[in-house]
């Protein structure tokens, strides 16, 4: 079931919002991004979840799928794993990651190759700019015993 416009509730921190997104990588996690509503006149950021915490609480807001196509939300299946290019820049990753939005066009994540013993972030593009240079790497070979994701800024403060 897609939950995408849902209201949604982080079972372990209680934090709540619209699910505005959802990125699948290629390493075995599924995150679902909730977007709160404005408190006090202040916008608040955007956290990610795992998708095993996020509940659904509420209807939250419909966006029909011919009505996110006109916004550009047409959805590209490029296959994860791959080595991409971004045709506008030129920066080159292997494609990690997928993030699929309420209201546009999805984007990937291509994770660059270390340089000189140093690790870049991955970066995101819409899928429109994305063109595949070569095979890169498959999920089986990336992926780990429990599923797993690069992002941990809301559980990197935890101790075990």
């Amino acid at each position: 079931m897609e939950i995408l416009g849902k209201l949604g509730r982080d079972k372990v921190t209680g934090f709540e919002g619209i699910i505005f997104g959802k990125v699948i990588h290629l390493f075995g996690c599924t995150r679902y991004e909730l977007k709160p509503k404005v408190r006090e006149g202040k916008l608040k950021k955007t956290e990610s979840f795992d998708e095993h915490s996020v509940e659904v609480i509420g209807e939250g807001i419909t966006v029909e799928e011919s009505k996110r196509e006109k916004l550009g939300g047409k959805s590209l299946d490029i296959p994860l794993g791959k080595l991409g290019r971004d045709k506008v820049t030129g920066f080159e990753g292997i494609i990690a990651a997928k993030g699929i939005h309420l209201f546009g066009s999805d984007t990937y994540a291509l994770v660059p190759k270390v340089v000189n013993s140093e690790v870049k972030f991955p970066q995101w593009f819409d899928a429109g700019r994305i063109e595949i240079i070569d095979a890169g790497i498959t999920a089986e070979e990336v992926k780990g015993e429990k599923p797993g994701s690069e992002n941990l800024s809301v559980s990197d403060n935890l101790i075990l």
